[in-house]
């Protein structure tokens, strides 16, 4: 038994699932195969081959890093096109593309570059259109809405249905199916009545892979003109049909014995969002670093980092403690750069404006020994600087 690859490769390349594309691999690079590559056979039984395929697939697979990027970047492509991004969890096993080909009968839709299970956008649209035309009220449905934000054989809708990725850990696992008509089901019309539908054939069990629940999926939906404002309230209906229709009917496949059911997922999108718009905090305060640090003196970058890093200009104490500020005092002494002299001066007079007008109106007995220390020497430094 080995991989359907070129002679001599199977020792080249190692069954590794958790380091490559686990689509690539579960659809592509089976190794269950017997010596003529004609039937899938187990280790343990030859009927097994199948089942003990699907079961390689890692239990918890999720590769964060590859994930991470994509699923903010879509957000952030749905929240600038004015879309709705939304997260819906599992509340029961999922599958999707289970009529692809695969040797082991029923298929799985995994994403190409990401190798994860997903739901492509046609599909989603083709879902929150079947709750829109059949599942809600005739005496409210409006066909020429429906017609409108779906698209018609002629003309295109007004809003767009994303790719649907999972944003957190994948729990996939093994199922089975066990048909009782097979032969029914197999049949030719010409041979149709020789093989009824009756109780006297054995259930045939078939494995295919889901996703178990629990899983938090990415939604989104964008208008195609960004600029119409019909489009956008296009969207919004969208927006309430895809979260009745995930609820309802499910998404994916066999979805009318229970698979496929999801619930909105309010936390897990409030923390994407939280999380997107810290790292654009410190995005900007980079940005804001390097606009500081431009043409300075080296000691002023360093003394520019430091209180960008320690959060100076928040942090009083932390500010005037003897490593920090007499440390400085005596760096900026020994080497009295204009610049960073400047940067320095604008901490001293923050967090001690109170004793500096004390000092300027001759009331210096007032002050503590150890800042009015600190207001000679700041005082000291200006009156070298403008020499």
């Amino acid at each position: 038994m080995g991989r359907p690859l070129y002679s001599g490769s199977n020792q080249l390349i190692p069954m590794d699932l958790n380091s490559g594309n686990a689509g690539l691999w579960y659809d592509k690079l089976c190794d269950n195969w017997d010596n003529k590559f004609e039937n899938i056979v187990g280790r343990r039984s030859p009927e097994g081959g199948k089942i003990e395929w699907i079961q390689k697939i890692p239990i918890n697979y999720f590769k964060e890093d590859s994930f991470k990027d994509f699923i903010i970047r879509q957000f952030q492509l749905i929240q600038n096109c004015n879309g709705e991004c939304m997260h819906f969890k599992l509340t029961s096993d999922f599958v999707t593309g289970l009529g692809r080909e695969h040797p082991v009968e029923n298929g799985f839709a995994w994403h190409h570059t990401l190798g994860s299970p997903y739901l492509p956008g046609s599909s989603v649209k083709g879902m929150v259109r079947a709750w829109a035309s059949q599942w809600t009220d005739d005496e409210t449905k409006d066909t020429d809405q429906i017609d409108r934000i779906f698209g018609k054989q002629d003309k295109v809708g007004t809003v767009i249905f994303m790719d649907a990725l999972p944003i957190s850990k994948v729990s996939l696992k093994a199922d089975i199916m066990t048909p009782h008509y097979s032969p029914y089901y197999q049949s030719s019309l010409e041979d149709i009545g020789k093989n009824p539908p009756a109780d006297w054939y054995s259930p045939t069990p078939i494995p295919f892979l889901v996703v178990a629940k629990g899983a938090t999926f990415q939604f989104g939906i964008v208008p195609r003109n960004q600029g119409c404002e019909q489009c956008k309230m296009d969207c919004q209906t969208a927006k309430k049909w895809l979260t009745e229709a995930l609820q309802w009917i499910g998404a994916g496949a066999k979805t009318a014995v229970g698979y496929g059911r999801f619930e909105p997922d309010l936390e897990s999108e409030n923390h994407l969002k939280l999380k997107i718009e810290k790292e654009k905090q410190l995005k900007e305060e980079e940005q804001k670093t390097q606009q500081a640090l431009q043409g300075k003196s080296e000691i002023a970058k360093e003394l520019i980092e430091q209180s960008i890093n320690n959060k100076w200009e928040k942090d009083k104490d932390l500010f005037l403690k003897d490593e920090v500020v007499i440390h400085w005092f005596d760096k900026l002494e020994s080497n009295p750069q204009p610049d960073a002299i400047g940067v320095f001066s604008k901490f001293i007079t923050l967090h001690l404006k109170d004793q500096l007008k004390l000092y300027n109106n001759d009331k210096k007995s007032k002050i503590k020994p150890r800042q009015l220390n600190i207001i000679d020497r700041f005082l000291k430094l200006q009156c070298f600087i403008k020499k």
